[in-house]
């Protein structure tokens, strides 16, 4: 689904690479998470494979196994700002429709339609956002926001659905009822994840896959039986013995 082969970049103003020789691929419907302290290249990397920055060397690729042919995917982003991608002003209703500008412009002729759909895919959802369907977004909890937000990224069914540290400013509880919604989410619709994040406890719990990066080099690649046997205490050692060496899967085995 997408391929990195050597891949490298660096911000003009940086002596050292944002990004350096990084190669990995994910399969398709896979759940990656991204780990790293602050500065590792884990926003970088997303961008890169968004294509909003022009990689100095390397290509990112995408092969679509039905298709068999490489396109450019949909991607769908969720990060821990909600100012980005939602307008607090607006209801719940109008912010969905923003994930769909053709139709923003026939709301007129659509309108009882869309609200209809829209209303049935909060009620699906199981999480009561339904009742807030004419509110503001700026009158609910952030959780709740945050909610909207995951759930417009998956109205929009994305080929590839990018999280970048999307419950960093949520309260431990709502954090874990978001992060457990995102999980079910992603397995249900089969959407190609990769998450951003510098939680250990997170980066063992979720997902089927796990990469770490470190001063822009990937230091650690497992996969999900490898990454359900180690506890976190293993995994902060791994990254503190080696941070200065790319581990292969072999290493932990």
């Amino acid at each position: 689904m997408i391929t990195l082969k050597n891949v490298s970049f660096s911000f003009p103003s940086s002596k050292k690479p944002a990004l350096d020789s990084i190669s990995f691929s994910l399969e398709a419907g896979d759940f990656c998470v991204v780990l790293g302290t602050n500065g590792s290249g884990k926003s970088t990397l997303l961008r890169a494979i968004m294509k909003e920055i022009s990689v100095a060397q390397g290509t990112v690729s995408f092969l679509f196994p039905e298709q068999k042919t490489t396109i450019q995917p949909h991607f769908s982003v969720v990060t821990q700002d909600i100012k980005q991608g939602t307008v607090g002003q607006l209801s719940v209703f109008e912010n969905f429709m923003l994930t769909n500008p053709p139709k923003l412009l026939q709301l007129a002729s659509l309108y009882s339609t869309e609200r209809e759909k829209v209303f049935n895919y909060l009620k699906e959802s199981q999480t009561g956002l339904e009742t807030f369907f004419d509110t503001p977004l700026e009158n609910l909890s952030g959780g709740q926001r945050q909610l909207i937000a995951l759930l417009m990224a998956f109205y929009r069914n994305p080929d590839i659905l990018l999280l970048d540290e999307h419950t960093a400013a949520l309260d431990p509880a709502t954090k874990e009822m978001v992060m457990n919604f995102t999980e079910k989410l992603t397995k249900k619709m089969g959407i190609t994840t990769l998450m951003i994040t510098h939680d250990i406890k997170d980066a063992i719990n979720y997902g089927n896959r796990l990469i770490m990066l470190n001063q822009g080099q990937l230091i650690l690649d497992l996969n999900e039986n490898q990454k359900k046997s180690l506890t976190q205490q293993e995994l902060i050692q791994l990254f503190f013995f080696h941070k200065n060496d790319v581990l292969k899967k072999g290493d932990l085995l």
